[in-house]
């Protein structure tokens, strides 16, 4: 019979890393929801970053509790190949579907971090032209030649 330490392992680390990122994720959240200086967009990307979040953290506390529960439960199943066969393809797709949510978290905040930029570079073109324009005003109203 072989060892069951190696998914038990496994198990508790996945269960132990998806409980703590939702945690954090709750507690990021719960800090942007009371952030005054964020528009309707802003609280809508967070809100959609905290659901996949979220998601990819339960899936990964899922995929603990599977691994342990499968490894202990269908060790003793070995005459049921079906049953085995369903539980692999349930723990593929689960892992398919976290790697899913995290190609399109990051394909989300890529985008995010291109529209923010984009707005930072708006700002400072903003900013540098009122600059501009004060330094010609304060030139305009020093010039000894006018007075």
């Amino acid at each position: 019979m072989k060892s069951p330490w190696p998914a038990l392992i496994v198990a508790v680390v996945l269960v132990f890393i998806g409980s703590s990122m939702m945690a954090a994720h709750v507690r990021s959240w719960r800090r942007q929801q009371a952030d005054p200086t964020l528009d309707e967009s802003d609280h809508n990307f967070y809100r959609r970053r905290y659901r996949r979040r979220m998601q990819i953290s339960g899936t990964f506390a899922i995929l603990g509790v599977l691994i342990g529960l499968g490894d202990a439960v269908l060790s003793r199943q070995a005459n049921h190949p079906l049953a085995i066969t369903f539980y692999v393809i349930g723990l593929l797709s689960l892992t398919g579907w976290v790697m899913l949510l995290g190609i399109a978290e990051f394909w989300s905040t890529a985008a995010r971090g291109r529209v923010e930029l984009a707005r930072a570079r708006q700002k400072r073109r903003e900013l540098e032209r009122q600059v501009i324009e004060f330094k010609h005003r304060h030139l305009e109203n020093n010039d000894p030649e006018r007075n």
